[in-house]
C-alpha cells in the first residue's frame, strides 16, 4: 500500500520543480501548483525555515508561479526577519514583470525593512522606479 506524501513535501517538491525544472517540467509542476492549491489552500503557508514559497517563488523570478501563489491568496505584504517584503527582492533584481503582479495583489510599495528602506530604495533601472512611483502616486 502506498503512503500518502505529506502535504508540506509535495508542495516544496511541486515549487522547486517549478522554480528549478526544464521548462516542460516547470509547466508541468505549475499546474500541478494550481491544483494542489485549489484542492490544499493551506499549502500557501507551508515552507521552509528559509522562506515563504512567494518569497521563494520572487528570489527565482518565476513570474508564474509568483502569480499561482498570489492567486492562491500568499501575502505579497509578507516580511522576512529583517523587514524584507518580495517587493523588496523583486525591486532589487529589477524585474517589472515581478513587480507588477506583486503590485496588482497591494504590495505595499511604501513597506520598509529593518533599515527603513522602501523598496523604491533598491530600484536599478528607470523601468521599476516608473512602476513604484506611479503606484504611490495612486495612494
Amino acid at each position: 500500500m502506498e503512503q500518502a506524501v505529506p502535504a508540506e513535501c509535495e508542495f516544496q517538491n511541486l515549487l522547486q520543480a517549478t522554480l528549478e525544472g526544464s521548462p516542460d517540467l516547470s509547466q508541468q509542476a505549475l499546474r500541478a501548483l494550481q491544483t494542489l492549491l485549489r484542492f490544499k489552500p493551506e499549502a500557501i503557508k507551508l515552507g521552509n525555515a528559509k522562506a515563504s514559497p512567494l518569497t521563494t517563488a520572487v528570489r527565482a523570478g518565476n513570474v508564474e508561479c509568483t502569480k499561482v501563489l498570489l492567486k492562491a491568496r500568499a501575502s505579497p505584504n509578507e516580511q522576512d526577519d529583517k523587514g524584507v517584503s518580495p517587493l523588496h527582492l523583486a525591486t532589487f533584481d529589477g524585474n517589472p514583470d515581478l513587480c507588477k503582479a506583486l503590485l496588482f495583489y497591494r504590495a505595499d510599495v511604501d513597506a520598509c525593512d529593518r533599515h527603513g528602506q522602501a523598496p523604491l530604495f533598491f530600484a536599478p533601472s528607470k523601468d521599476v522606479c516608473k512602476l513604484l512611483l506611479e503606484r504611490r502616486s495612486l495612494m
